[in-house]
């Protein structure tokens, strides 16, 4: 069953997921030459930020779907198989996203100290995977939206049919 809106969704959030990827390269190759902690030390207090709140969201998305699916059981008009399949999608994606969020806060807990056994390539290596957990948490929370826009849009079609 193909469900309506699912490949705009998943191509919003594949798109905002690459270029939260390129931006953060970016921003760590231009911090580069201070030291080779710089980027990192820059970037936690954000990647810190995005994890609670995409946690904060998910979990606010998770109790919407529940109204959603209290409303459309309570209205006697017929929804379609995709209606529901997509707010299936939209509740395993905001799973799959709080778990994400969970995992980066979790890394990102990892205390990243003056070290004379740690090397460079350490905090280079730190920073590229901090930076695709967080894009990749970015990239699928504006998923998660464009999908929770998608659910909402096919309710209102039933109730207030233009």
């Amino acid at each position: 069953m193909q469900i309506p809106g699912i490949r705009q969704a998943i191509g919003g959030g594949l798109l905002a997921g690459l270029l939260a990827l390129v931006g953060q390269l970016l921003v760590g190759g231009i911090l580069r030459d201070v030291t080779p902690r710089a980027p990192l030390e820059a970037a936690l207090p954000s990647m810190r930020f995005i994890g609670s709140s995409v946690i904060t969201a998910s979990s606010t998305i998770l109790a919407l779907i529940l109204t959603v699916v209290g409303l459309t059981r309570r209205i006697d008009n017929e929804f379609s198989a995709e209606h529901y399949e997509r707010i299936r999608l939209l509740a395993i994606i905001n799973v799959a996203l709080l778990m994400g969020s969970m995992l980066l806060l979790i890394v990102l807990s990892v205390p990243v100290g003056e070290s004379v056994s740690i090397t460079p390539q350490w905090y280079t290596a730190a920073y590229v995977v901090y930076i695709v957990l967080t894009s990749s948490v970015s990239g699928g929370f504006v998923t998660a939206a464009f999908m929770l826009y998608y659910a909402i849009d096919s309710l209102l079609e039933v109730v207030h049919p233009q």
